[in-house]
């Protein structure tokens, strides 16, 4: 039931963050890069830049740091991003790069404090 000068919003609960100790961290994501929020990030060793993970990259983006929190536009020029560093996520939500297997995507945050469930 509606009172006058109310309003009702139907509550659409998180599909990517389930909970857990929550941590972020803020970087850069390198230019070219158009991402969206619940992409996996890993680092670039030479610049320090983040950009979507990819297993066969070679540039050090191919270990996962952490999941971008926000869409970030970076297509025209390195942006300022945030990501997770820690949480519980749901695997399904995520966006991963070229080439992860399963059992990779699995073991991909082992020595981090995210860990990766299934939401029901």
């Amino acid at each position: 039931m509606d009172h006058a000068g109310s309003e009702t919003e139907v509550y659409t609960p998180d599909t990517l963050l389930l909970g857990g100790l929550v941590s972020t961290a803020s970087g850069i994501l390198a230019s070219g890069e158009n991402r969206t929020r619940g992409t996996v990030v890993g680092r670039v060793t030479a610049t320090g830049e983040l950009k979507m993970a990819a297993a066969a990259a070679g540039d050090g983006s191919e270990v996962p740091i952490g999941i971008l929190g926000f869409d970030v536009d970076a297509a025209s020029g390195a942006a300022t991003c945030a990501y997770y560093t820690g949480g519980d996520f749901d695997q399904a939500a995520l966006t991963w790069g070229a080439g992860y297997t399963d059992l990779q995507k699995a073991a991909a945050f082992d020595k981090t404090p995210i860990t990766l469930k299934t939401a029901y």
